[in-house]
């Protein structure tokens, strides 16, 4: 399926289904399988439209979705989605420590600019 239809689905969706459990399991269903797909910014649109409610979506499908080599835009985007949002638990499991690094120097000037180290 190509991402344009796949993403016009999905936000559709993301519109007409009211029930946050349903909504993940639609959304889970209608993944787009493969290597090298830009869902990146399709998933930052769900983010953006329904918030929390696509959470367990978004973090089960984040490291196909921002991880691997050459995706650092995606994840900065998602860092800088989660920290205007508040939403911590997705900032701090977003993307390579230098990029939440970065983050904490932006909210913490003061903050010692060693790398975060993941626990």
């Amino acid at each position: 399926m190509p991402v344009e239809r796949w993403e016009t689905e999905v936000l559709t969706l993301a519109d007409a289904v009211v029930e946050q459990a349903e909504l993940n399991r639609v959304l889970e269903n209608r993944h787009l399988e493969g290597y090298g797909i830009e869902r990146g910014g399709t998933v930052l649109k769900l983010l953006e439209r329904r918030g929390r409610d696509v959470m367990p979506y978004v973090r089960a499908k984040l490291e196909e979705t921002i991880g691997g080599w050459g995706r650092d835009k995606d994840a900065i985007r998602f860092i800088e989605l989660a920290e205007r949002q508040g939403w911590w638990d997705l900032w701090s499991a977003d993307g390579p420590s230098c990029h939440l690094s970065q983050a904490v120097q932006r909210m913490h000037p003061q903050a010692d600019a060693e790398p975060i180290a993941r626990r």
